[in-house]
């Protein structure tokens, strides 16, 4: 544990530099319909607001995913490519229960369940829009706490 002058200086740190309360990755589609259901029915997050053209999904806490139109996007930079070098990854406790699930519904699955180098279980799978989605399980005690926002 930190010592209070550690804990001190953490907190006047964190005053002097705001942090933001949630994030929202947006991800763009030819098909918003399929992704919807993939995101709100395939992975089972809750759909937390239907804007019409964008469908936002709650991943954890305040941690969420947006599944977004991209035929209607005005913006030169958001638009729907055929090649996509966005992952999203979703950090699970039971990686294994993921995967059977996942691969049972017929998900197209790009990897096995494997290993990592860094300590973590894995597996890759591909979303209706071309994007890489990683199902992903800290194999570390301490970083399964902070990555489940517990530390």
């Amino acid at each position: 544990m930190a010592s209070p002058e550690v804990r001190g200086e953490r907190k006047r740190r964190m005053e002097r530099q705001p942090m933001p309360d949630g994030g929202i990755t947006f991800l763009y589609y030819a098909d918003t319909a399929a992704a919807a259901r993939f995101y709100g029915e395939t992975l089972g997050l809750p759909l937390v607001q239907d804007q019409g053209s964008a469908q936002i999904f709650r991943i954890h806490g305040a941690a969420f995913v947006g599944v977004v139109d991209g035929t209607l996007s005005e913006w030169p930079f958001c638009q729907v490519r055929e090649v996509n070098s966005v992952m999203l990854t979703l950090v699970v406790s039971n990686v294994e229960r993921w995967f059977d699930r996942l691969k049972a519904q017929g998900v197209e699955l790009l990897t096995d369940l494997r290993r990592g180098e860094t300590n973590i279980w894995s597996f890759l799978l591909k979303d209706p829009g071309g994007y890489c989605v990683e199902i992903q399980q800290f194999m570390d005690p301490m970083l399964q706490r902070v990555f489940r926002g517990a530390a």
